[in-house]
């Protein structure tokens, strides 16, 4: 004779797969919101690798000792365009041997920049005044004296300032402003995003000496929907002038 289930039997089988089942939500829970998680940090660690490799790219190609921070989150530095050697200095000329300079009236090089403040003020960047062309070398003069005449006889040709600069989560850079000893370029010039979602940004720069170049430290905290991450990043900055 077929029997049915007893009612205490459907309870105990109701109750046994409410239990399965809830085990069962509570693991795909978990692992959906692992997975979220990991995108979440992945999307996190891209934003600041692309921003600290920005930044490393850039410094790679500045003025020697431009770089400055400040209040630790602001980072500065000059680019440069052009580098090149000179000879035979006068009070405030130099001659460049090439058929042609590469120098243009109106175009900014710095000489022997051995400290920021030698960039930021001004004492040691000229501005080209004249270009004479001659068989094999031109005659550059600038708008004053040079004030320290360089042991490697190299000049810079000078771009722009740059600022890295955080503005709420948001990581910008300012560009194509003109130097200025209190002037730290936020949120002059030119402003571009570089990366949002930062929490926080610290600069921290350990100069160099004589054997060796100077260490910049990135650290940059981003966070979004809850996760967040920081990533670390050093950066090698040539301190030959």
């Amino acid at each position: 004779m077929n029997r049915g289930f007893t009612l205490v039997e459907l309870i105990i089988t109701i109750v046994l797969l409410g239990i399965v089942a809830g085990v069962g939500v509570n693991i795909i829970s978990r692992v959906f919101i692992g997975y979220s998680d990991s995108k979440t940090k992945n999307f996190l660690y891209n934003e600041g690798k692309f921003a600290a490799e920005r930044i490393d790219r850039e410094i790679r190609e500045s003025v020697p000792n431009t770089l400055r921070i400040h209040n630790s989150s602001t980072l500065q530095f000059a680019l440069f365009s052009d580098m090149m050697y000179y000879d035979n200095t006068t009070i405030n000329k130099i001659n460049i041997y090439d058929n042609d300079s590469p120098l243009s009236i109106g175009d900014n090089v710095s000489i022997y920049i051995t400290s920021s403040s030698h960039f930021y003020n001004l004492s040691r960047v000229y501005n080209v005044t004249g270009v004479n062309n001659y068989d094999n070398y031109s005659i550059i003069t600038f708008d004053k004296n040079i004030s320290k005449d360089s042991p490697y006889k190299r000049l810079f040709v000078v771009e722009t300032p740059v600022t890295f600069y955080l503005d709420g989560d948001t990581l910008k850079r300012c560009f194509a402003y003109p130097p200025n000893m209190s002037n730290y370029g936020n949120p002059d010039g030119t402003c571009n995003i570089v990366t949002k979602y930062v929490e926080s940004v610290t600069f921290t720069y350990e100069a160099g000496v004589t054997w060796r170049t100077g260490v910049l430290t990135i650290d940059i905290k981003l966070s979004k929907a809850g996760t967040s991450i920081t990533y670390t990043h050093k950066v090698q900055v040539r301190n030959v002038p």
